[in-house]
């Protein structure tokens, strides 16, 4: 948490504290709950990113090896399908 926004957050609890208990001046109210508003808005537009974004590695794509074996794997995941697919047209075609 940044300096700042640890400065908002507790000017917000006490503007709201001293509002709960009705020590606000009447004719100050108008301004109390811009400052309560504007406060709440900038605190929730500044939210730190989740520390699993921030945490996150670069992309890494596939490599070429990569490639090569997964053309393997796609013809042994067509021929799984062609012997199912023969299997079922036994079963249910007599």
């Amino acid at each position: 948490m940044t300096d700042l926004r640890q400065a908002a957050q507790q000017a917000l609890k006490c503007i709201e504290r001293c509002n709960k208990h009705g020590w606000i001046l009447a004719d100050f109210e108008d301004e109390v709950y811009a400052a309560i508003t504007a406060l709440k808005t900038a605190l929730e537009k500044s939210e730190p990113p989740p520390e699993w974004k921030a945490a996150q590695r670069p992309w890494q794509g596939l490599t070429d090896e990569d490639m090569k074996d997964l053309k393997t794997h796609v013809l042994d995941f067509i021929y799984g399908a062609r012997w199912a697919e023969t299997k079922l047209k036994e079963r249910n075609h007599g």
